[in-house]
């Protein structure tokens, strides 16, 4: 088998005047690795392979089986088509298209722009953006909460800048409706267990236990654990940035972009959810601290963070105002499943609680200097 594509490849002329050229090689591992290399030599459809019961042919002849070797030749080789290539008329198709129905496998936290999304959906990657400082880690806890606690998923959280203590933290604190971390205003200790309990304690969360940068694979892997080990459906990762900034390779792009096929990968794998976190790089104009608008092309590292998401959301806020600093633009940057993109809404943090709202009213951003923008899909 070693040869057998060099020796094809001598007599590939006529070879090519046949109708039919049925390839027999040895039942093992050898034998079906060499198959694809000499296949495709030849035109597509032309070629069938034959699978015998038995080793190879001398042992079909040696047990007796001659007649079973040759009717394995004659009459049962079957049309060669390369690994992930099917006919239109396969089941996996038919019952695909027959049994679908829309349908969201979970819900974001706010009602419009869960509306807007239409839900989460498994085997999605669902990219969050913003500045620094604008609150998207915030926002993506908010999601891990109504998911974990109100609608009874698993999830995994991998969540690189804080202590796995610090986010079952957070996560209390959302269901207090306060900034725990800033004062608990009172809380006895058994409030707080109470509050733990109904959040990180409940068993649907699961967190790896990591701060910093990590390698690739080891991830990966952790991800896959959690979702085949655990049963979690969701996946937030806080975020790519940091797991590629502690890796010898200086190509920050190669590496996001081989993260990112790998976790698209990964996600139709295991058919979880993943919500991942991006940082944006500096912008001329307006800073993305300052409201600046956000493009798919301001995205942190590579354009392949954007190209593999399923959806891009991009969160826009100006921290300096003093009045209307804490009302948050959400913007639909890309929707593979709607192919809607645009303003999407609008949230509002909540300084005293601490939580994340969403605005039903109209907010005028923007200041008599700005250039007029509609606000209509507020």
């Amino acid at each position: 088998t070693k040869g057998a594509k060099k020796a094809l490849l001598r007599s590939l002329e006529w070879l090519e005047s046949f109708d039919e050229i049925v390839l027999c090689f040895d039942n093992d591992e050898h034998g079906e690795e060499i198959i694809p290399e000499c296949a495709e030599l030849f035109t597509p459809g032309k070629v069938k392979v034959a699978t015998l019961p038995l080793k190879d042919a001398n042992e079909m002849w040696v047990a007796g089986r001659t007649k079973e070797l040759l009717d394995a030749v004659r009459y049962h080789a079957k049309v060669y088509r390369p690994d992930g290539i099917i006919n239109g008329t396969d089941d996996k198709v038919k019952d695909y298209v027959i049994n679908f129905v829309p349908h969201a496998d979970a819900h974001y936290p706010w009602p419009k722009l869960d509306k807007r999304l239409y839900g989460m959906r498994r085997g999605e990657i669902v990219v969050h953006t913003a500045g620094t400082g604008i609150g998207k880690s915030t926002i993506c806890r908010e999601i891990a909460y109504d998911l974990g606690v109100n609608q009874g998923e698993k999830v995994g959280v991998v969540a690189l800048e804080e202590s796995v203590g610090r986010y079952g933290l957070h996560l209390a604190s959302i269901a207090a409706n306060r900034r725990l971390h800033l004062s608990d205003g009172g809380l006895t200790k058994e409030d707080k267990e109470r509050l733990y309990y109904q959040t990180a304690g409940n068993g649907n969360y699961f967190l790896y236990d990591h701060w910093g940068s990590l390698e690739s694979e080891n991830l990966l892997s952790k991800l896959r654990y959690m979702v085949r080990g655990f049963g979690c459906n969701w996946i937030i990762l806080d975020h790519i940035s940091i797991v590629v900034s502690g890796m010898e390779d200086d190509n920050e792009r190669k590496t996001i972009d081989v993260l990112m096929t790998r976790l698209r990968s990964l996600a139709e794998e295991v058919h979880c959810g993943i919500h991942l976190i991006s940082h944006l790089s500096k912008k001329k104009g307006t800073s993305h601290e300052e409201g600046g608008q956000i493009s798919l092309n301001d995205l942190r590292g590579s354009h392949g963070i954007a190209q593999i998401a399923d959806i891009t959301l991009g969160y826009e806020r100006n921290q300096q105002d003093s009045e209307k600093g804490n009302f948050i633009t959400v913007r639909d940057l890309k929707d593979r499943y709607s192919g809607e993109t645009g303003l999407a809404g609008m949230l509002e943090y909540n300084r005293e609680t601490g939580r994340v709202e969403e605005v039903y009213e109209e907010i005028n951003l923007f200041t008599p200097e700005d250039p007029a923008e509609s606000r209509e899909d507020f």
